[in-house]
């Protein structure tokens, strides 16, 4: 009789015991659910439109990042995407990741893209060097259509590209080259730097110069280089291109344990050198408010801006945002992108 009584009791503990599923267990049952019901449960599924074709040799997940590897292929990018080109069309996609990428080599091809739906090709995709070395994608290349783009496209085009800007840069680019060219000889007789022994050296002291004279007023030449600054700045530019250039694996696999764990160590050189290039920007900025707080300069306009952080300033308050980015952050934004159309 006592069997017989303990028989249920253990069934019903084992019962219990089976009920209690641990965490990883839970989880699993729930993903293996979710598959199920995506992948056998019948879906109505809207036709897509036909897409361009896509190069062939494509994997499952990672595309055709092997394609592109310079390994044993020395031809440069602009020749692969050529020589693609004449076997699939002028408009034809790769997948670098999870990512599709749109190549068009023909004119009808980019009227179409950039001329009837310029809008829809203005969008970019997210990266991470927008995120932490284009100040949030605040820099105008790097940020989606939208108000704050127009509004900082237009403030570019008036104030760089203008005719009126474009012929004052004229005469600051020739009065730098003119002197350069005049110390030259001196410079020679008097030392042996390597700037004037190496003449690419030379030039890019030359176009680093002009840029910083353009944005910031700044002439490094007659003594305002305070602590080397001039060299911090050519070398975080330096380290930025680089960055730029980099595979960086959360822009082909865009999954947030990539970004959180910095398996490349991308993550954290961006954020140095982004530290870098603010600084600097930020000292330009701090100079330049506390010169128009102590002159009789015109704030809100008028014809006495001296350069472009200037004019920035003029036309942007400090109480307004623009797309939630502070007047400070717009401004070192668009000096940023403003000095490649300076080279």
């Amino acid at each position: 009789l006592h069997n017989c009584t303990s028989i249920p009791i253990n069934f019903m503990h084992m019962e219990f015991d089976l009920l209690l599923f641990s965490p990883i267990e839970a989880i699993a049952a729930l993903l293996t659910l979710a598959f199920t019901i995506y992948f056998f449960l019948p879906t109505k599924k809207s036709p897509k439109p036909p897409l361009p074709p896509e190069i062939a040799g494509g994997w499952p997940v990672i595309g055709h990042l092997f394609y592109f590897d310079n390994d044993g292929d020395d031809r440069p990018l602009a020749r692969k995407l050529s020589d693609l080109a004449d076997e699939y069309g002028p408009v034809f996609t790769f997948r670098l990741g999870l990512p599709r990428v749109l190549v068009i080599s023909s004119y009808d091809a980019v009227k179409d893209c950039y001329s009837k739906n310029d809008a829809v090709f203005a969008n970019r995709p997210a990266c991470l060097y927008g995120e932490y070395l284009g100040y949030n994608n605040a820099v105008l290349f790097l940020a989606n259509y939208g108000p704050y783009w127009r509004n900082i496209r237009k403030l570019v085009i008036q104030e760089v590209l203008s005719n009126t800007r474009l012929e004052k840069l004229k005469q600051i680019k020739l009065c730098k080259i003119r002197n350069n060219i005049k110390n030259l000889p001196s410079r020679i007789q008097t030392t042996e730097e390597k700037s004037v022994r190496n003449l690419t050296y030379w030039l890019e002291e030359l176009t680093f110069g002009l840029i910083v004279q353009m944005i910031a007023g700044k002439n490094y030449e007659s003594g305002g280089d305070v602590g080397g600054e001039m060299e911090r700045f050519k070398e975080a530019f330096r380290k930025f291109l680089v960055l730029s250039m980099e595979f960086v694996l959360w822009d082909a696999f865009p999954i947030p344990l990539f970004k959180w764990i910095d398996f490349q160590g991308h993550v954290k050189l961006m954020k140095k050198t982004f530290k870098d290039i603010d600084s600097i920007f930020q000292r330009w900025l701090d100079e330049h408010v506390k010169t128009r707080e102590t002159s009789l300069m015109e704030v809100n306009g008028g014809g006495n801006e001296r350069d472009f952080i200037d004019v920035m300033l003029s036309k942007m308050s400090n109480e307004h945002l623009h797309k939630g980015y502070s007047r400070d952050t717009v401004i070192k934004a668009t000096v940023f992108q403003t000095q490649f159309l300076f080279i």
